[in-house]
Protein backbone atom coordinates (compact mmCIF):
# COMPACT_ATOMS: atom_id res chain seq x y z
CA UNK A 1 0.00 0.00 0.00
CA UNK A 2 1.61 3.46 -0.86
CA UNK A 3 0.59 5.58 2.54
CA UNK A 4 3.09 2.47 4.13
CA UNK A 5 6.59 1.15 3.48
CA UNK A 6 7.25 -1.68 1.60
CA UNK A 7 6.63 -4.96 3.15
CA UNK A 8 9.85 -6.27 2.13
CA UNK A 9 11.24 -3.74 3.70
CA UNK A 10 10.32 -4.99 7.31
CA UNK A 11 12.20 -7.68 9.32
CA UNK A 12 9.98 -8.41 12.39
CA UNK A 13 11.48 -9.25 15.07
CA UNK A 14 10.52 -12.34 17.43
CA UNK A 15 9.11 -10.51 20.20
CA UNK A 16 6.02 -9.27 17.13
CA UNK A 17 6.06 -12.46 15.20
CA UNK A 18 5.35 -13.82 19.17
CA UNK A 19 1.99 -11.85 19.05
CA UNK A 20 0.50 -12.93 16.05
CA UNK A 21 -1.88 -15.62 17.29
CA UNK A 22 0.05 -19.46 16.99
CA UNK A 23 -2.91 -20.04 14.39
CA UNK A 24 -2.32 -17.64 12.20
CA UNK A 25 1.23 -18.06 12.12
CA UNK A 26 0.36 -21.77 10.96
CA UNK A 27 -2.06 -20.84 8.65
CA UNK A 28 0.33 -18.62 7.12
CA UNK A 29 2.85 -21.12 6.89
CA UNK A 30 1.26 -24.09 5.13
CA UNK A 31 0.35 -21.38 2.84
CA UNK A 32 3.53 -20.06 2.18
CA UNK A 33 3.05 -17.16 2.83
CA UNK A 34 5.96 -15.15 3.96
CA UNK A 35 5.26 -13.27 7.54
CA UNK A 36 6.91 -10.15 7.43
CA UNK A 37 5.82 -9.75 3.96
CA UNK A 38 2.07 -9.91 5.40
CA UNK A 39 2.83 -7.74 8.39
CA UNK A 40 1.56 -4.09 7.72
CA UNK A 41 4.09 -1.95 9.90
CA UNK A 42 2.71 0.31 11.84
CA UNK A 43 4.30 3.35 10.24
CA UNK A 44 3.28 5.78 7.79
CA UNK A 45 3.43 8.93 5.78
CA UNK A 46 0.24 10.39 7.16
CA UNK A 47 0.50 13.78 9.14
CA UNK A 48 -2.15 13.82 11.18
CA UNK A 49 -3.17 11.41 12.94
CA UNK A 50 0.16 9.86 12.75
CA UNK A 51 -0.78 6.56 12.97
CA UNK A 52 -4.04 4.50 11.38
CA UNK A 53 -2.76 1.15 11.56
CA UNK A 54 -3.67 -0.43 14.77
CA UNK A 55 -0.70 -1.63 16.92
CA UNK A 56 0.17 -5.25 17.70
CA UNK A 57 -1.56 -5.69 20.94
CA UNK A 58 0.26 -6.53 24.52
CA UNK A 59 0.58 -9.20 26.07
CA UNK A 60 0.51 -12.96 24.66
CA UNK A 61 -0.79 -13.93 21.01
CA UNK A 62 -3.86 -15.54 23.09
CA UNK A 63 -4.99 -12.26 24.84
CA UNK A 64 -3.43 -10.10 21.35
CA UNK A 65 -6.49 -12.10 19.94
CA UNK A 66 -8.94 -11.43 21.68
CA UNK A 67 -8.14 -7.42 21.29
CA UNK A 68 -7.94 -7.63 17.86
CA UNK A 69 -11.05 -9.06 18.12
CA UNK A 70 -12.59 -6.56 20.12
CA UNK A 71 -11.06 -3.69 17.89
CA UNK A 72 -12.82 -5.57 14.98
CA UNK A 73 -16.22 -4.61 17.11
CA UNK A 74 -15.64 -1.00 17.81
CA UNK A 75 -14.32 0.35 14.24
CA UNK A 76 -18.15 -0.77 13.09
CA UNK A 77 -19.18 0.91 15.75
CA UNK A 78 -17.36 4.61 14.75
CA UNK A 79 -17.79 3.76 11.39
CA UNK A 80 -20.96 3.98 11.12
CA UNK A 81 -21.14 7.16 13.49
CA UNK A 82 -19.10 8.76 10.81
CA UNK A 83 -21.61 7.14 8.14
CA UNK A 84 -24.45 8.69 9.91
CA UNK A 85 -23.39 12.34 9.70
CA UNK A 86 -22.60 12.01 5.66
CA UNK A 87 -25.65 10.69 5.48
CA UNK A 88 -27.84 13.18 6.70
CA UNK A 89 -27.26 14.79 2.62
CA UNK A 90 -30.60 12.22 1.67
CA UNK A 91 -32.96 14.75 4.74
CA UNK A 92 -31.81 18.28 3.02
CA UNK A 93 -35.23 17.75 1.60
CA UNK A 94 -36.37 18.58 4.93
CA UNK A 95 -34.97 22.17 4.66
CA UNK A 96 -37.00 22.76 1.25
CA UNK A 97 -40.09 24.85 2.42
CA UNK A 98 -37.81 26.77 5.22
CA UNK A 99 -34.83 28.03 3.26
CA UNK A 100 -37.80 29.22 0.53
CA UNK A 101 -39.47 30.85 3.12
CA UNK A 102 -36.51 32.60 4.58
CA UNK A 103 -34.83 33.29 1.16
CA UNK A 104 -36.98 32.92 -1.50
CA UNK A 105 -34.16 34.20 -3.53
CA UNK A 106 -31.37 32.00 -3.10
CA UNK A 107 -31.02 28.17 -4.40
CA UNK A 108 -32.94 25.71 -4.02
CA UNK A 109 -32.06 23.02 -1.62
CA UNK A 110 -32.83 20.18 -4.30
CA UNK A 111 -29.93 21.96 -6.28
CA UNK A 112 -27.66 21.94 -3.16
CA UNK A 113 -28.28 17.86 -2.64
CA UNK A 114 -27.44 17.85 -6.55
CA UNK A 115 -24.24 19.71 -6.15
CA UNK A 116 -23.12 17.62 -3.04
CA UNK A 117 -23.65 14.27 -4.52
CA UNK A 118 -21.93 15.63 -7.93
CA UNK A 119 -19.10 16.60 -6.23
CA UNK A 120 -19.29 12.89 -3.98
CA UNK A 121 -18.87 11.25 -8.10
CA UNK A 122 -16.97 13.36 -9.64
CA UNK A 123 -14.09 13.60 -6.88
CA UNK A 124 -14.35 9.99 -5.94
CA UNK A 125 -11.36 8.87 -7.43
CA UNK A 126 -9.65 11.71 -5.90
CA UNK A 127 -10.21 11.02 -2.46
CA UNK A 128 -10.34 7.46 -3.16
CA UNK A 129 -6.24 8.04 -4.22
CA UNK A 130 -5.63 10.24 -1.17
CA UNK A 131 -6.79 7.46 1.72
CA UNK A 132 -4.21 5.34 0.25
CA UNK A 133 -1.75 7.97 0.80
CA UNK A 134 -2.52 9.48 4.25
CA UNK A 135 -4.79 6.47 5.54
CA UNK A 136 -8.65 6.76 6.63
CA UNK A 137 -7.75 8.67 10.13
CA UNK A 138 -6.22 11.40 8.34
CA UNK A 139 -8.66 11.88 5.41
CA UNK A 140 -11.60 10.99 8.03
CA UNK A 141 -10.61 14.27 9.48
CA UNK A 142 -10.43 16.18 7.00
CA UNK A 143 -13.91 14.84 6.19
CA UNK A 144 -15.05 16.37 9.09
CA UNK A 145 -13.74 19.71 8.87
CA UNK A 146 -15.03 20.26 5.21
CA UNK A 147 -18.33 18.73 5.88
CA UNK A 148 -18.69 20.30 9.48
CA UNK A 149 -17.47 23.62 7.69
CA UNK A 150 -19.95 23.52 4.41
CA UNK A 151 -23.36 22.95 6.52
CA UNK A 152 -22.24 25.98 9.22
CA UNK A 153 -21.77 28.21 6.17
CA UNK A 154 -24.93 27.51 4.67
CA UNK A 155 -26.84 28.32 7.42
CA UNK A 156 -24.52 31.64 7.90
CA UNK A 157 -25.03 32.90 4.33
CA UNK A 158 -29.06 32.20 5.13
CA UNK A 159 -28.60 34.44 8.48
CA UNK A 160 -26.69 37.34 7.43
CA UNK A 161 -28.61 37.05 3.05
CA UNK A 162 -25.19 36.19 1.96
CA UNK A 163 -26.04 33.85 -1.25
CA UNK A 164 -22.45 33.06 -2.59
CA UNK A 165 -21.78 31.90 1.18
CA UNK A 166 -24.51 29.83 1.25
CA UNK A 167 -23.89 28.01 -2.15
CA UNK A 168 -19.96 28.25 -1.20
CA UNK A 169 -21.16 26.41 1.81
CA UNK A 170 -23.02 23.64 -0.15
CA UNK A 171 -19.45 23.09 -2.60
CA UNK A 172 -17.37 22.54 0.67
CA UNK A 173 -19.74 20.04 2.10
CA UNK A 174 -19.84 18.11 -0.93
CA UNK A 175 -16.32 18.03 -0.57
CA UNK A 176 -16.81 16.43 2.86
CA UNK A 177 -19.08 13.97 1.63
CA UNK A 178 -16.90 12.90 -1.01
CA UNK A 179 -13.87 12.00 1.54
CA UNK A 180 -16.19 10.98 4.52
CA UNK A 181 -18.40 8.40 2.41
CA UNK A 182 -15.43 6.64 1.57
CA UNK A 183 -12.83 6.74 4.65
CA UNK A 184 -14.95 4.24 7.06
CA UNK A 185 -15.41 1.92 3.83
CA UNK A 186 -11.97 0.56 3.50
CA UNK A 187 -10.71 -0.47 7.14
CA UNK A 188 -14.09 -2.29 7.10
CA UNK A 189 -13.28 -4.60 4.44
CA UNK A 190 -9.90 -5.01 6.00
CA UNK A 191 -11.18 -5.75 9.50
CA UNK A 192 -14.06 -7.76 8.08
CA UNK A 193 -11.65 -10.10 5.34
CA UNK A 194 -13.53 -13.19 5.68
CA UNK A 195 -16.92 -11.38 5.28
CA UNK A 196 -16.19 -8.34 3.04
CA UNK A 197 -19.94 -7.60 2.20
CA UNK A 198 -20.51 -7.32 5.90
CA UNK A 199 -18.03 -4.92 6.52
CA UNK A 200 -19.07 -2.80 3.53
CA UNK A 201 -22.94 -3.09 4.68
CA UNK A 202 -22.15 -1.84 7.89
CA UNK A 203 -20.49 1.40 6.62
CA UNK A 204 -22.94 2.47 4.06
CA UNK A 205 -25.74 1.24 5.87
CA UNK A 206 -25.02 3.98 8.13
CA UNK A 207 -25.26 6.41 5.12
CA UNK A 208 -28.34 5.04 5.09
CA UNK A 209 -29.69 5.59 8.83
CA UNK A 210 -28.14 8.86 8.70
CA UNK A 211 -31.39 10.44 6.84
CA UNK A 212 -33.96 8.94 9.13
CA UNK A 213 -31.79 10.52 12.04
CA UNK A 214 -30.89 13.94 10.71
CA UNK A 215 -34.60 14.17 9.55
CA UNK A 216 -35.16 14.35 13.27
CA UNK A 217 -33.01 16.71 14.09
CA UNK A 218 -33.47 18.90 11.73
CA UNK A 219 -37.04 19.27 12.42
CA UNK A 220 -36.17 19.81 15.67
CA UNK A 221 -33.78 22.49 15.61
CA UNK A 222 -35.79 24.77 12.76
CA UNK A 223 -38.37 24.59 14.89
CA UNK A 224 -36.79 25.62 17.75
CA UNK A 225 -33.93 27.97 16.35
CA UNK A 226 -34.68 28.31 12.71
CA UNK A 227 -33.53 26.94 9.30
CA UNK A 228 -30.03 29.32 9.38
CA UNK A 229 -29.01 28.32 13.51
CA UNK A 230 -29.87 24.60 12.32
CA UNK A 231 -27.22 24.70 9.60
CA UNK A 232 -24.66 25.79 12.14
CA UNK A 233 -26.27 23.55 15.00
CA UNK A 234 -25.76 20.41 13.00
CA UNK A 235 -22.45 21.37 11.19
CA UNK A 236 -20.77 21.70 15.00
CA UNK A 237 -22.21 18.42 16.08
CA UNK A 238 -21.37 16.74 12.41
CA UNK A 239 -17.88 17.56 12.83
CA UNK A 240 -17.71 16.45 16.58
CA UNK A 241 -19.07 12.96 16.18
CA UNK A 242 -17.04 12.56 12.82
CA UNK A 243 -13.95 14.07 14.15
CA UNK A 244 -14.11 11.60 17.36
CA UNK A 245 -15.34 8.73 15.50
CA UNK A 246 -12.39 9.39 12.59
CA UNK A 247 -9.72 8.45 15.68
CA UNK A 248 -10.94 4.73 15.36
CA UNK A 249 -10.93 3.94 11.87
CA UNK A 250 -7.64 1.58 12.60
CA UNK A 251 -6.69 -0.89 9.71
CA UNK A 252 -5.73 -4.35 10.87
CA UNK A 253 -2.06 -4.43 12.21
CA UNK A 254 -1.32 -7.36 9.37
CA UNK A 255 -2.48 -7.99 6.42
CA UNK A 256 -5.05 -10.66 5.89
CA UNK A 257 -5.94 -11.00 9.43
CA UNK A 258 -9.48 -12.45 10.10
CA UNK A 259 -10.43 -12.93 13.90
CA UNK A 260 -9.31 -15.98 16.10
CA UNK A 261 -7.75 -17.95 12.43
CA UNK A 262 -7.46 -18.40 8.97
CA UNK A 263 -10.20 -21.13 7.89
CA UNK A 264 -8.95 -24.28 8.62
CA UNK A 265 -8.93 -26.18 5.76
CA UNK A 266 -7.93 -30.04 7.07
CA UNK A 267 -11.26 -29.45 8.68
CA UNK A 268 -13.68 -28.77 5.48
CA UNK A 269 -14.95 -31.49 3.43
CA UNK A 270 -13.61 -31.70 0.38
CA UNK A 271 -15.92 -29.67 -1.53
CA UNK A 272 -15.84 -26.48 0.06
CA UNK A 273 -12.24 -26.87 -0.01
CA UNK A 274 -12.42 -26.60 -3.67
CA UNK A 275 -14.04 -24.19 -3.66
CA UNK A 276 -12.09 -22.31 -0.80
CA UNK A 277 -8.90 -22.49 -3.45
CA UNK A 278 -7.56 -18.90 -4.09
CA UNK A 279 -6.16 -20.04 -8.10
CA UNK A 280 -8.83 -22.10 -9.50
CA UNK A 281 -7.16 -23.31 -12.83
CA UNK A 282 -10.31 -23.49 -15.84
CA UNK A 283 -7.76 -24.65 -18.35
CA UNK A 284 -3.66 -24.64 -18.38
CA UNK A 285 -3.41 -21.17 -19.90
CA UNK A 286 -6.32 -19.37 -18.02
CA UNK A 287 -6.62 -19.04 -14.41
CA UNK A 288 -9.38 -17.37 -11.59
CA UNK A 289 -7.30 -14.98 -9.38
CA UNK A 290 -8.76 -13.47 -6.96
CA UNK A 291 -11.69 -14.00 -4.65
CA UNK A 292 -14.32 -14.56 -7.55
CA UNK A 293 -17.67 -15.14 -6.67
CA UNK A 294 -17.49 -17.62 -3.10
CA UNK A 295 -16.80 -17.65 0.59
CA UNK A 296 -12.85 -17.42 0.01
CA UNK A 297 -9.93 -15.89 2.18
CA UNK A 298 -8.48 -12.99 1.76
CA UNK A 299 -6.63 -12.95 -1.16
CA UNK A 300 -2.71 -11.92 -2.19
CA UNK A 301 -3.30 -11.06 -5.69
CA UNK A 302 -3.56 -7.05 -4.84
CA UNK A 303 -4.39 -5.06 -8.71
CA UNK A 304 -3.21 -1.55 -8.40
CA UNK A 305 -5.20 1.01 -9.57
CA UNK A 306 -3.90 1.97 -13.22
CA UNK A 307 -3.85 -2.41 -13.89
CA UNK A 308 -7.38 -2.36 -12.62
CA UNK A 309 -9.16 0.64 -14.17
CA UNK A 310 -7.63 -1.29 -17.28
CA UNK A 311 -9.72 -4.03 -17.09
CA UNK A 312 -13.26 -4.81 -18.83
CA UNK A 313 -14.03 -5.99 -15.04
CA UNK A 314 -13.73 -2.59 -13.91
CA UNK A 315 -16.03 -0.93 -16.93
CA UNK A 316 -18.51 -3.76 -16.37
CA UNK A 317 -18.48 -2.97 -12.67
CA UNK A 318 -19.08 0.60 -13.56
CA UNK A 319 -21.70 0.23 -16.25
CA UNK A 320 -23.88 -2.41 -13.63
CA UNK A 321 -23.55 0.81 -11.14
CA UNK A 322 -24.83 3.43 -13.09
CA UNK A 323 -27.93 1.47 -14.60
CA UNK A 324 -28.64 0.55 -10.69
CA UNK A 325 -28.82 3.89 -9.33
CA UNK A 326 -30.13 5.26 -12.39
CA UNK A 327 -33.03 3.20 -11.66
CA UNK A 328 -33.29 3.80 -8.32
CA UNK A 329 -32.51 7.81 -8.59
CA UNK A 330 -34.46 8.13 -11.66
CA UNK A 331 -37.81 7.30 -9.33
CA UNK A 332 -36.89 7.96 -6.02
CA UNK A 333 -36.56 11.86 -7.17
CA UNK A 334 -40.15 11.34 -8.60
CA UNK A 335 -41.38 8.76 -5.69
CA UNK A 336 -43.88 11.00 -4.66
CA UNK A 337 -45.91 12.60 -7.38
CA UNK A 338 -45.46 8.99 -8.90
CA UNK A 339 -47.79 7.69 -5.96
CA UNK A 340 -49.99 10.89 -6.34
CA UNK A 341 -50.17 10.83 -10.05
CA UNK A 342 -50.48 6.62 -10.81
CA UNK A 343 -52.29 5.24 -7.25
CA UNK A 344 -54.42 8.55 -6.53
CA UNK A 345 -52.84 9.16 -3.25
CA UNK A 346 -53.04 11.89 -1.14
CA UNK A 347 -49.67 13.74 -0.05
CA UNK A 348 -49.63 12.40 2.96
CA UNK A 349 -50.05 9.13 1.88
CA UNK A 350 -47.38 9.68 -0.77
CA UNK A 351 -45.05 11.20 1.99
CA UNK A 352 -45.83 7.65 3.94
CA UNK A 353 -44.74 5.37 0.95
CA UNK A 354 -41.22 8.07 1.01
CA UNK A 355 -40.58 7.12 4.20
CA UNK A 356 -41.51 3.55 3.94
CA UNK A 357 -39.25 3.11 0.76
CA UNK A 358 -36.57 4.44 2.82
CA UNK A 359 -36.30 1.83 5.76
CA UNK A 360 -36.26 -0.65 3.00
CA UNK A 361 -33.19 0.90 1.67
CA UNK A 362 -30.93 0.97 4.62
CA UNK A 363 -32.16 -2.66 5.22
CA UNK A 364 -31.08 -3.57 1.60
CA UNK A 365 -27.99 -1.87 2.10
CA UNK A 366 -27.38 -4.41 5.18
CA UNK A 367 -28.65 -7.80 4.18
CA UNK A 368 -28.04 -7.46 0.32
CA UNK A 369 -24.17 -6.98 0.97
CA UNK A 370 -24.04 -9.49 3.99
CA UNK A 371 -26.03 -12.14 1.94
CA UNK A 372 -23.38 -11.89 -0.80
CA UNK A 373 -20.73 -13.18 1.45
CA UNK A 374 -22.83 -16.36 0.70
CA UNK A 375 -24.36 -16.06 -2.10
CA UNK A 376 -21.38 -13.86 -4.14
CA UNK A 377 -21.59 -10.55 -5.49
CA UNK A 378 -21.99 -10.97 -8.65
CA UNK A 379 -24.94 -13.16 -7.94
CA UNK A 380 -26.87 -10.56 -6.17
CA UNK A 381 -26.28 -7.88 -8.63
CA UNK A 382 -28.37 -10.41 -10.76
CA UNK A 383 -31.02 -10.72 -7.95
CA UNK A 384 -30.97 -6.75 -8.52
CA UNK A 385 -31.30 -6.57 -12.27
CA UNK A 386 -34.11 -9.03 -12.55
CA UNK A 387 -35.64 -8.49 -9.77
CA UNK A 388 -36.26 -4.48 -10.19
CA UNK A 389 -36.44 -5.24 -14.08
CA UNK A 390 -40.16 -6.93 -13.16
CA UNK A 391 -41.06 -4.28 -10.66
CA UNK A 392 -40.95 -1.62 -13.24
CA UNK A 393 -42.94 -3.81 -16.06
CA UNK A 394 -45.47 -4.54 -13.47
CA UNK A 395 -45.82 -1.14 -11.90
CA UNK A 396 -47.96 0.38 -14.83
CA UNK A 397 -50.58 -2.58 -14.60
CA UNK A 398 -50.30 -2.09 -10.66
CA UNK A 399 -51.47 1.96 -11.63
CA UNK A 400 -54.20 0.92 -14.02
CA UNK A 401 -55.68 -1.84 -10.90
CA UNK A 402 -55.08 1.21 -8.40
CA UNK A 403 -53.31 -1.73 -6.23
CA UNK A 404 -51.90 0.89 -3.74
CA UNK A 405 -50.61 -1.89 -1.12
CA UNK A 406 -48.81 -3.98 -3.87
CA UNK A 407 -47.48 -0.82 -5.21
CA UNK A 408 -45.61 -0.13 -1.64
CA UNK A 409 -45.02 -3.99 -1.51
CA UNK A 410 -42.90 -3.57 -4.36
CA UNK A 411 -41.44 -0.10 -4.39
CA UNK A 412 -39.60 -1.22 -1.10
CA UNK A 413 -37.86 -4.56 -2.46
CA UNK A 414 -36.96 -1.90 -5.28
CA UNK A 415 -35.32 0.51 -3.01
CA UNK A 416 -33.76 -2.69 -1.64
CA UNK A 417 -31.82 -3.02 -4.26
CA UNK A 418 -31.40 0.57 -5.13
CA UNK A 419 -29.25 0.71 -1.41
CA UNK A 420 -27.79 -2.59 -1.76
CA UNK A 421 -25.99 -1.86 -4.93
CA UNK A 422 -24.12 0.75 -3.60
CA UNK A 423 -23.23 -1.65 -0.45
CA UNK A 424 -22.66 -4.42 -2.38
CA UNK A 425 -19.93 -2.88 -5.37
CA UNK A 426 -17.20 -2.51 -2.49
CA UNK A 427 -16.86 -5.81 -1.56
CA UNK A 428 -17.12 -6.37 -5.13
CA UNK A 429 -14.22 -4.54 -5.97
CA UNK A 430 -12.12 -6.49 -2.75
CA UNK A 431 -13.31 -9.96 -3.82
CA UNK A 432 -12.00 -8.87 -7.80
CA UNK A 433 -8.84 -6.94 -7.26
CA UNK A 434 -8.05 -7.69 -3.49
CA UNK A 435 -7.46 -4.96 -0.98
CA UNK A 436 -4.66 -2.66 -2.35
CA UNK A 437 -6.46 -0.01 -4.40
CA UNK A 438 -9.81 -0.71 -3.26
CA UNK A 439 -10.21 2.53 -1.56
CA UNK A 440 -8.98 4.21 -5.28
CA UNK A 441 -11.19 1.77 -7.26
CA UNK A 442 -14.40 2.46 -5.05
CA UNK A 443 -13.41 6.27 -5.63
CA UNK A 444 -13.66 5.87 -9.25
CA UNK A 445 -16.49 3.50 -9.32
CA UNK A 446 -18.39 5.83 -7.56
CA UNK A 447 -18.02 8.25 -10.58
CA UNK A 448 -21.39 6.27 -11.81
CA UNK A 449 -23.37 7.94 -9.20
CA UNK A 450 -22.09 11.15 -10.35
CA UNK A 451 -23.21 11.09 -13.92
CA UNK A 452 -26.86 8.71 -12.91
CA UNK A 453 -27.55 11.61 -10.61
CA UNK A 454 -27.78 14.20 -13.56
CA UNK A 455 -29.26 11.76 -15.50
CA UNK A 456 -31.97 10.17 -14.61
CA UNK A 457 -34.12 12.38 -12.81
CA UNK A 458 -33.94 14.65 -15.59
CA UNK A 459 -34.63 12.06 -17.87
CA UNK A 460 -38.20 11.02 -16.00
CA UNK A 461 -38.89 14.72 -15.72
CA UNK A 462 -38.55 15.10 -19.21
CA UNK A 463 -40.44 12.35 -20.74
CA UNK A 464 -43.29 13.58 -17.81
CA UNK A 465 -43.93 16.80 -18.41
CA UNK A 466 -44.07 15.65 -22.50
CA UNK A 467 -46.83 13.52 -21.48
CA UNK A 468 -48.65 15.70 -19.82
CA UNK A 469 -51.77 15.26 -22.21
CA UNK A 470 -52.09 11.73 -21.16
CA UNK A 471 -53.75 10.52 -17.91
CA UNK A 472 -52.16 11.14 -14.56
CA UNK A 473 -51.43 7.59 -14.30
CA UNK A 474 -49.70 6.88 -17.43
CA UNK A 475 -47.10 9.69 -17.48
CA UNK A 476 -44.21 7.83 -16.08
CA UNK A 477 -44.81 4.63 -18.27
CA UNK A 478 -42.64 5.83 -20.89
CA UNK A 479 -39.46 6.36 -18.50
CA UNK A 480 -40.48 2.90 -16.33
CA UNK A 481 -40.11 0.74 -19.37
CA UNK A 482 -36.65 2.46 -20.42
CA UNK A 483 -35.32 1.47 -16.59
CA UNK A 484 -36.98 -1.55 -17.14
CA UNK A 485 -35.30 -2.66 -20.45
CA UNK A 486 -31.64 -0.84 -19.21
CA UNK A 487 -32.19 -3.61 -16.25
CA UNK A 488 -32.41 -6.17 -18.40
CA UNK A 489 -28.93 -4.78 -19.87
CA UNK A 490 -27.36 -4.66 -16.47
CA UNK A 491 -28.40 -8.34 -16.09
CA UNK A 492 -26.62 -9.37 -19.26
CA UNK A 493 -23.46 -7.61 -17.99
CA UNK A 494 -23.87 -9.26 -14.70
CA UNK A 495 -24.20 -12.49 -16.58
CA UNK A 496 -20.87 -11.97 -19.26
CA UNK A 497 -19.32 -10.96 -15.78
CA UNK A 498 -15.66 -13.16 -15.03
CA UNK A 499 -13.20 -13.08 -12.72
CA UNK A 500 -9.71 -11.93 -13.49
CA UNK A 501 -7.89 -14.48 -15.38
CA UNK A 502 -4.41 -15.25 -15.64
CA UNK A 503 -4.23 -13.86 -19.74
CA UNK A 504 -4.79 -10.64 -17.91
CA UNK A 505 -1.92 -10.56 -15.23
CA UNK A 506 0.62 -13.45 -16.69
CA UNK A 507 2.60 -13.05 -13.57
CA UNK A 508 0.02 -13.60 -11.16
CA UNK A 509 -0.37 -17.19 -12.49
CA UNK A 510 0.85 -20.85 -10.95
CA UNK A 511 4.24 -21.19 -11.93
CA UNK A 512 5.20 -24.70 -13.91
CA UNK A 513 6.99 -27.95 -11.78
CA UNK A 514 10.26 -26.85 -14.45
CA UNK A 515 10.30 -23.00 -13.05
CA UNK A 516 10.13 -24.44 -9.88
CA UNK A 517 12.83 -26.63 -10.37
CA UNK A 518 15.19 -24.00 -11.58
CA UNK A 519 14.48 -21.36 -9.05
CA UNK A 520 15.36 -24.23 -6.86
CA UNK A 521 18.67 -24.80 -8.58
CA UNK A 522 19.31 -21.26 -8.93
CA UNK A 523 18.57 -21.09 -5.05
CA UNK A 524 21.05 -23.81 -4.08
CA UNK A 525 23.97 -22.21 -6.38
CA UNK A 526 23.44 -19.06 -4.83
CA UNK A 527 25.14 -18.73 -1.16
CA UNK A 528 23.14 -16.98 1.14
CA UNK A 529 24.31 -14.11 3.06
CA UNK A 530 25.88 -16.17 5.92
CA UNK A 531 27.44 -18.29 3.92
CA UNK A 532 29.24 -16.25 2.05
CA UNK A 533 30.23 -14.19 5.45
CA UNK A 534 31.54 -17.34 6.49
CA UNK A 535 33.48 -18.21 3.59
CA UNK A 536 35.46 -14.61 3.57
CA UNK A 537 36.10 -15.06 6.96
CA UNK A 538 37.63 -18.70 6.37
CA UNK A 539 39.61 -17.11 2.92
CA UNK A 540 41.00 -14.40 5.35
CA UNK A 541 42.07 -16.71 7.89
CA UNK A 542 43.62 -18.62 5.38
CA UNK A 543 45.87 -15.73 4.10
CA UNK A 544 47.05 -14.76 7.24
CA UNK A 545 48.24 -18.13 7.93
CA UNK A 546 50.09 -18.08 4.39
CA UNK A 547 51.19 -14.60 5.37
CA UNK A 548 52.68 -15.63 8.48
CA UNK A 549 54.37 -19.13 6.57
CA UNK A 550 56.27 -16.60 4.58
CA UNK A 551 57.12 -14.97 8.04
CA UNK A 552 58.73 -17.94 8.94
CA UNK A 553 60.44 -19.00 5.53
CA UNK A 554 61.78 -15.97 5.49
CA UNK A 555 63.29 -16.18 9.05
CA UNK A 556 64.59 -19.98 8.38
CA UNK A 557 66.45 -18.50 5.32
CA UNK A 558 67.90 -15.95 7.47
CA UNK A 559 69.18 -18.55 10.19
CA UNK A 560 70.27 -20.65 6.98
CA UNK A 561 72.45 -17.49 6.19
CA UNK A 562 73.46 -17.05 9.78
CA UNK A 563 74.91 -20.72 9.87
CA UNK A 564 77.02 -20.12 6.69
CA UNK A 565 78.19 -16.95 8.05
CA UNK A 566 79.02 -18.89 11.26
CA UNK A 567 80.70 -21.99 9.17
CA UNK A 568 82.83 -19.05 7.23
CA UNK A 569 84.07 -18.08 10.34
CA UNK A 570 84.69 -21.56 11.37
CA UNK A 571 86.64 -22.28 8.19
CA UNK A 572 88.76 -18.73 9.02
CA UNK A 573 89.86 -19.81 12.44
CA UNK A 574 90.93 -23.26 11.31
CA UNK A 575 93.18 -21.82 8.91
CA UNK A 576 94.37 -19.11 11.20
CA UNK A 577 95.22 -21.80 13.78
CA UNK A 578 96.90 -24.08 11.13
CA UNK A 579 98.45 -20.94 10.38
CA UNK A 580 99.91 -20.78 13.89
CA UNK A 581 101.06 -24.14 14.08
CA UNK A 582 103.37 -23.92 10.95
CA UNK A 583 105.01 -21.02 12.74
CA UNK A 584 106.00 -22.82 15.59
CA UNK A 585 107.22 -25.73 13.48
Amino acid sequence: MPHVHEAEDIELTQEQIDLIPVSTQQAMKERGIDINKAYVPTKTKSWLPKKHVFPFPAGDSVEADKKLGFMQILVPIFAILFHICVGSVYSLSVYNKPVEEMRPDFLKVSYLFSIEIALLGALGGFWGTLIEKLGSKATGFIAAVLFGLGNALCGVGLMVDLHFLYILGAIIAGLGLGAGYLSPVSPLLKWHMRNPGLGSGLAVGGFGLGASISSLLENYFIGEYGVDKCFIILGIIFFVVMFCSSFFLYVPPYKGWVRDRFLDESKMSEEDQKKNTQKKCCTDQDCVIGLGDAKFLPSDVQIGLKDGLKTPQFVFMWLILFINISCGIGVLSQLSPIAEDMFAMTADEAAGVVAFASIFNLLGRLVWATLSDYIGTRTVYLLYSAGASIIFFVLPLLAAAKASFVFMIVIAFEYSFYGGGFSTIPSFLFRTFGAKAVAELHGYVLSSWAVAALVAPTLVTLLSESASDLPADEKYNTALFIFACALIVEFILAVFFKPLTTKQFPHLGPKDEESEEEEEVVVIEVPEDEEVEETVEEAEEVVEEVEEAEEVVEEVEEAEEVVEEVEEAEEVVEEAEEAEEAEEF
